[in-house]
């Protein structure tokens, strides 16, 4: 150890070491002046090209994007081969553009129920699925799928109620589709003519009902509504999808056997769900909590027992 007055004395021994000491301590504190160096060409270009295009990226998150890619051609695919099937039919155009998109509503109105099929995620990652399948993108890809339900419901519903005023409504001659002269309104909003659904007649009258159901659980699950202290009306509109896949089975003659299988399983998780939050399992109590600015609220709740849990799961918390 060396004393105040020791340092002192040593640093007056050699002069201008003082001044070199205060040099050097300023340029620790200041910056240097840095020159700009030009972008090149490259550099330019690749500036302009989105982070999530980037190789970084591509690498991280190939799991995910392999999936997405997927997916995505799988809608192509039953797009196009169903508009092809009804090209070779001599339909018209409005009838092919209905029946694409309905064939893609049959796929993502299935496949959004497999993406919220929580207890069979969270096996999956237990399980390593992750690995191979995008398990923690499960939310965004279901956002994603209802964005596309309600475009190709759009689409879906505009083509069929065009086609009706133009190509069926008006068929009124002697074997044509509207022998009987059954207006528009009753061809859209009533059972009468007797034609097209899983009970016959019944598709249009479930089509409007399924596309106001739809529109309401669409801008009720829009961010200015989830995130602006209003998610109570996101949660308790967004239950209407039992309204709405009931619907969906009278709607259209065979999506039942797209649904079967994940609707079970659906319907099982949610029973189990049920039954183990009337028995108390998961029940705890807050043992503290503290009132933070922002309004937001920090609580200490207590574990509940036999309560295990790893990287990446999450927990939804129910408090009355």
């Amino acid at each position: 150890a060396i004393t105040y007055e020791s340092l002192k004395a040593q640093l007056e021994k050699h002069d201008g070491l003082i001044e070199n000491l205060s040099i050097s301590i300023d340029r620790w504190l200041v910056p240097p002046n840095m020159r700009k160096e030009e972008d090149t060409f490259w550099k330019k270009v690749t500036k302009l090209i989105p982070y999530q295009m980037s190789l970084p990226y591509l690498k991280n998150n190939y799991v995910y994007l392999s999936f997405l890619l997927a997916y995505i051609a799988i809608n192509l695919g039953l797009f196009i081969s169903r508009g092809l099937e009804h090209y070779n039919l001599g339909s018209n155009g409005l009838t092919i553009a209905a029946r694409a998109c309905g064939q893609c509503l049959n796929f993502n109105c299935m496949f959004v129920c497999v993406l919220v099929l929580r207890e069979c995620i969270t096996y999956l990652r237990s399980m390593g699925g992750a690995s191979f399948l995008p398990l923690d993108q499960h939310l965004y890809l279901h956002k994603l799928c209802g964005i596309l339900i309600f475009i190709y419901s759009v689409v879906h519903t505009i083509a069929h109620l065009i086609n009706f005023a133009v190509n069926i409504v008006p068929a009124t001659g002697p074997g044509q589709v509207n022998e009987e002269g059954w207006t528009y309104t009753e061809w859209i909003l009533t059972m009468r003519p007797g034609l097209f659904g899983l009970v016959s007649g019944i598709a249009n009258p479930t089509g409007v009902a399924l596309m106001v159901i739809l529109t309401v659980m669409a801008v009720c699950s829009l961010p200015f509504v989830r995130k602006s202290g209003y998610f109570e009306v996101f949660y308790w509109t967004h239950l209407l999808y039992i309204a709405f896949w009931a619907l969906c089975i009278l709607h259209g003659p065979h999506f039942w056997k797209w649904f079967v299988i994940p609707g079970v399983v659906f319907l099982i998780e949610r029973i189990h769900r049920s039954v183990k939050m009337r028995m108390g399992s998961g029940k705890t109590y807050i043992s503290s909590g503290v009132l933070l600015p922002s309004k937001v609220i920090h609580l200490v709740i207590r574990r509940p027992p036999q309560f295990h849990f790893h990287p990446g799961d999450y927990v939804f918390v129910n408090i009355p």
